[in-house]
């Protein structure tokens, strides 16, 4: 597979097989596979440290406690809410607040199509 072909089967696999981006890890800057994910619409599930603030400031997403005592609750929080409204929602307002993001515009497109 290569070019378009890639990417097609990529973003089949994000749209149809993932919910979450989840992360762990207490000493983070500003990752940007977390960015990606929220490209694609992706619930992200990340520890509360200051350089991931704006996942609960920006959109709303609860952070998990940093001694994971809420990870389960926020699973299934998320999975029992209405997904591909959350998801859409997500895209939406993470393109609100990085329009120059040239990756966010093309995973959207390419996920999304026509559906937003």
């Amino acid at each position: 597979l290569g070019g378009d072909d890639f990417d097609f089967v990529i973003s089949k696999i994000i749209k149809e097989k993932c919910r979450f981006y989840i992360s762990l890890s207490i000493r983070e800057g500003l990752s940007l596979s977390l960015l990606e994910a929220l490209s694609c619409g992706l619930i992200p599930l990340v520890v509360n440290i200051p350089t991931q603030n704006f996942i609960q400031n920006d959109y709303g997403f609860e952070l998990i406690d940093l001694d994971l005592s809420n990870l389960n609750k926020l699973i299934f929080k998320y999975h029992e809410d209405n997904f591909d409204l959350i998801s859409k929602k997500t895209v939406n307002n993470f393109s609100k607040h990085s329009n120059e993001r040239s990756f966010n515009t093309y995973w959207k497109r390419k996920i999304f199509k026509n559906k937003l």
